[in-house]
């Protein structure tokens, strides 16, 4: 996961957190994109064609090898592929002092590998897949927890997941949760009315914001669902819903949104606004009541803090990290994922008299450079450890 020419927005989570990070150590990104003969050819992998080999990205140089990754019952392999094609890219010449995972698998089994080879440490971060529905697997399961026996360190980006990670067999001192942050920089309140114009959206109306892949785990469609419900009540007659996102490599459910919005005749409620570059995204967070994120699984949801830091309540599931942001109800609304539920969230949250200043005093707890302060650190104490170990 790391934002390319073909996907810009793709993993920029990631790229955020090694900035941070780049205050505090020297650091390149090795980025394997994974192929199979004639992927490229089929409609889902054709992007793939337009990431180069070798780019740079706000300062970090990167570098692209492919590894064979085969759909299905060889993913189990993916770790070994990935490790052959970091070390084509690396040449004769190992120069790194420490590996960086950003996925217990493949990325973090590919790690131990290089680990052992090259006699340097390496740390893993947990996202939520990875280590909730991986080690479920039978061999991806196993390799999953070898990974978490090897690291020197492990970080979780929510402390749901370093718990898993715990009970799943990983040394509790060498586990720290370390959140994503957020750029207070570019999200920040701005006045609604002038947002909704900036953006040529209708003033009168009311707008609930959901952003995210059209995928079906980020649950667009549950929330169009909700929308036709609330707008049966009179004091909801002018609420639109705004869908930000595109298909992803994770899938393509646009035809389903497009076919809930039309069942429901939600057709001139809903706005599909597409991609949008994260320097535009604060004014649509400004223009709107509130956030709803209606995924089924999200190991630390960024779009939680970027509407906090908009003055901008949310209405969101109760998975994984989610609870460890929306704390109190000063902040928001945690529903289960069901219509009815996100219906009732939704009715709460549109009926609330929010403190915007609150909501942005809870974003400013989750910086990007205190999230970078941490991750160096672990990479200090997995150096030391090394040292000591020798």
């Amino acid at each position: 996961m790391f934002p390319n020419p073909a996907m810009p927005h793709f993993g920029i989570f990631v790229l955020r957190r090694l900035k941070a990070a780049q205050n505090h150590a020297n650091i390149s990104v090795i980025h394997p994109v994974p192929y199979f003969p004639g992927a490229t050819a089929l409609e889902k992998y054709k992007y793939r064609r337009q990431i180069p080999l070798h780019y740079t990205i706000e300062d970090i140089e990167v570098t692209t090898p492919r590894y064979l990754s085969i759909p299905g019952i060889c993913k189990p392999i993916d770790g070994h592929t990935m490790s052959w094609a970091v070390l084509k890219a690396c040449g004769s010449r190992f120069e790194y002092d420490l590996i960086d995972a950003q996925l217990s698998f493949p990325d973090g089994y590919a790690a131990a590998l290089l680990s052992a080879r090259f006699k340097v440490p390496f740390v893993v971060t947990l996202r939520g897949h990875d280590i909730n529905v991986l080690p479920s697997l039978p061999v991806r399961g196993k390799l999953v927890r070898e990974v978490l026996h090897k690291a020197s360190r492990i970080m979780g980006v929510s402390q749901s997941l370093i718990d898993e990670a715990i009970r799943l067999g990983a040394a509790p001192q060498k586990c720290e949760a370390i959140p994503n942050g957020v750029s207070m920089e570019l999200f920040f309140p701005r006045d609604k009315k002038a947002s909704q114009e900036s953006l040529n959206l209708n003033s009168n109306n009311q707008y609930i914001f959901s952003v995210g892949h059209l995928i079906e785990r980020k649950g667009h469609h549950l929330i169009v669902e909700a929308l036709s419900r609330l707008r049966r009540e009179e004091r909801f007659q002018n609420l639109k819903l705004i869908i930000v996102g595109s298909e992803s490599i994770e899938g393509n459910y646009s035809r389903e949104i497009q076919e809930t919005i039309d069942s429901h005749g939600m057709k001139e409620h809903v706005i599909l606004a597409g991609s949008i570059a994260q320097e535009q995204l604060g004014l649509w967070y400004s223009a709107s009541e509130c956030l709803c994120l209606a995924s089924s699984k999200e190991g630390w949801a960024n779009v939680l803090l970027e509407s906090l830091a908009c003055g901008r309540p949310v209405v969101a599931t109760r998975i994984w990290g989610t609870p460890e942001v929306i704390t109190e109800k000063l902040h928001g609304v945690l529903v289960e994922r069901t219509v009815e539920s996100i219906h009732q969230g939704l009715a709460e949250a549109l009926s609330t008299k929010w403190d915007s200043e609150a909501l942005v005093t809870r974003a400013r707890d989750f910086t990007w450079d205190k999230s970078g302060f941490r991750l160096a650190e672990n990479y200090r104490m997995a150096l030391e450890n090394r040292l000591q170990d020798q």
